[in-house]
């Protein structure tokens, strides 16, 4: 079986047992009470390749040159941990650990034997990268569609901060650095659709944040 055919499958098994209507596909409104998907308004990065295609899209070889053919998850895996934190003789680049941490999530994906609670695992990984990577940028525009869409597969998968998350972005916006504008507009109907079903999942911020949405 071709790696993009196994990958496929390994989706649609995810969307099955996340309920999910469709493979890559957030569940409807109707059916699971989850805000549909809409790509967020980036402007002058519209010509970007997809969130998807920036997840799944990596060559074998990483921003500094490690190649990634012939490693196991677990290798893939401790790259992205080692250079999240500056150990086993690698340096700390946040971007190279981005690189793995998508890379670790390709290989959770294609490997159809995998428990499917990985995919859950390894997605909370690539979050917490992404999040750092852009603290780090100092701005909270750096890859918002890669961030947008691991929250909602995370917010799919019944992930109650995820959830948070994107009722944050939607709540206050998000804005370019050094008054550059909107790199996503707000939208407080969304955010009260992802607060209230964060607090159903547990999310402890979101009665506050919909308190403060009410007042």
């Amino acid at each position: 079986m071709s790696t993009t055919r196994r990958l496929f499958k390994a989706l649609a098994r995810l969307a099955l047992a996340a309920q999910i209507t469709a493979p890559l596909a957030i569940a409807s409104a109707a059916a699971q009470s989850i805000p549909s998907f809409a790509p967020p308004d980036i402007g002058d990065s519209a010509t970007e390749r997809s969130a998807v295609f920036e997840i799944f899209g990596d060559g074998p070889a990483s921003p500094l040159g490690e190649q990634t053919e012939g490693l196991s998850l677990d290798e893939v895996a401790a790259r992205a941990r080692d250079y999240r934190q500056g150990a086993a003789g690698r340096p700390k680049n946040l971007a190279e650990a981005v690189y793995w941490e998508r890379r670790a999530l390709f290989l959770t994906f294609v490997n159809a034997d995998l428990d499917l609670r990985s995919p859950h695992y390894q997605l909370q990984r690539l979050a917490r990268a992404l999040e750092l990577a852009q603290e780090e940028a100092k701005d909270p525009s750096l890859r918002l569609k890669e961030r947008i869409f691991v929250w909602e597969l995370l917010a799919a998968l019944g992930d109650g901060l995820a959830m948070c998350h994107l009722g944050s972005v939607y709540k206050d916006g998000v804005r370019k650095p050094e008054g550059a504008g909107w790199a996503l507009l707000m939208d407080h109907r969304l955010a009260q659709d992802w607060y209230e079903r964060a607090q159903a999942a547990g999310c402890p911020a979101a009665a506050g944040a919909l308190a403060q949405m009410r007042e």
